[in-house]
């Protein structure tokens, strides 16, 4: 499956936003998508989750599953980080989700309550519970933000192995993850 997004027009009341925006990211490709703050990143991965829809233009193909890690992590925070993977991975046991915790996280963390994580700590944790999830594609909107360069180049490894074939879409501020995925497709988005 490729993923086609042709002629991409989405306004928020007088302000265009993204304007004919048209990418294809091939199987198994990545998309990375660049730009400072405003400039319709998260619309657009809005748009790809189905969550917005274009004013006009179309998304190829119509249907398909995501893995989201949205700007916020998203996780309930009286259950542990193993819990948050569970719920959303439920065919998963939880000495599989402990062992993919325990690549990320120190060693007691995948059983203490999320509201007692560091704010990196629950941000790997979403990373985790997105890879983690049977899709077709991943969608992460700066998924490293708020990480150290250690954790952040960890997690760039860790999506990197655990993406297997899906299509990866991933924003960022700048262009730093060209490296590790260096047949990406980089949109730049401006005003």
């Amino acid at each position: 499956m490729k993923l086609e997004l042709c002629n991409i027009v989405k306004s928020f009341g007088n302000t265009r936003v993204l304007d004919d925006l048209s990418v294809t990211v091939p199987e198994s490709g990545t998309l990375i998508i660049t730009g400072a703050s405003g400039v319709g990143k998260t619309t657009l991965v809005s748009i790809i989750l189905g969550i917005l829809k274009p004013d006009s233009g179309s998304v190829t193909p119509g249907s398909y599953r995501c893995s989201p890690v949205f700007q916020e992590d998203r996780l309930i925070e009286n259950l542990s980080p193993a819990d948050n993977i569970k719920i959303i991975c439920p065919s998963l046991d939880r000495e599989t989700i402990v062992s993919e915790l325990s690549k990320v996280l120190p060693p007691d963390a995948a059983d203490k309550p999320v509201s007692e994580l560091s704010g990196g700590m629950k941000r790997r944790t979403a990373i985790v519970r997105a890879c983690l999830h049977d899709s077709d594609i991943l969608v992460m909107d700066e998924p490293l933000s708020g990480l150290d360069s250690k954790n952040r180049q960890n997690m760039l490894q860790y999506i990197s192995v655990h993406r297997q074939n899906r299509i990866l879409v991933i924003t960022a501020h700048e262009d730093h993850y060209e490296d590790l995925f260096a047949d990406a497709v980089v949109l730049p988005l401006d005003r």
